[in-house]
């Protein structure tokens, strides 16, 4: 999976962006770039990870998995896909997206991966991102 700095302007699937649209990424790590980091509030992880079961796009043919998680001792590679668990329900991350917006329009476009980055690995993502989850801003049109 690519990294891009967060708020940086999305430059993944380009051509599922309306015109007009102002999109940005955010939660797109890599082991290679620092990333803040704090304990998620549970509200925002339980919001986030209904947010991944529910409203998943740009649904991809392959799956990506965690390269912030350590390798594998015997076997080789990481494992894929990336198991989360949240109040008893499981879900498998790394090949969609979630399309939030601000409350001024722009999309916040985040790989499904950020579900485990934030539980498990403590990833901080941007204020605004956190404040349309926890209102429930999703996008409602993608191509």
């Amino acid at each position: 999976m690519a990294y891009y700095e967060d708020l940086s302007q999305y430059g993944y699937f380009t051509e599922t962006i309306p015109p007009g649209i102002d999109a940005v990424s955010v939660g797109w790590l890599d082991p290679g770039h620092a990333y803040p980091a704090a304990a998620p509030a549970p509200l925002f992880a339980d919001r986030l990870f209904a947010l991944a079961c529910d409203h998943l796009s740009t649904i991809t043919s392959r799956w990506h998995g965690c390269r912030l998680c350590p390798r594998r001792l015997f076997g080789g590679g990481r494992t894929y896909p990336v198991r989360v668990t949240r109040n008893g329900r499981e879900i498998l991350v790394g090949h969609g997206e979630i399309r939030l917006q601000t409350r001024l329009g722009q999309w916040l476009i985040a790989p499904d991966l950020i579900v485990h980055y934030v539980i498990t690995h403590h990833y901080a993502p941007p204020d605004p991102f956190v404040e349309a989850v926890l209102e429930g801003r999703v996008v409602a049109h993608t191509l």
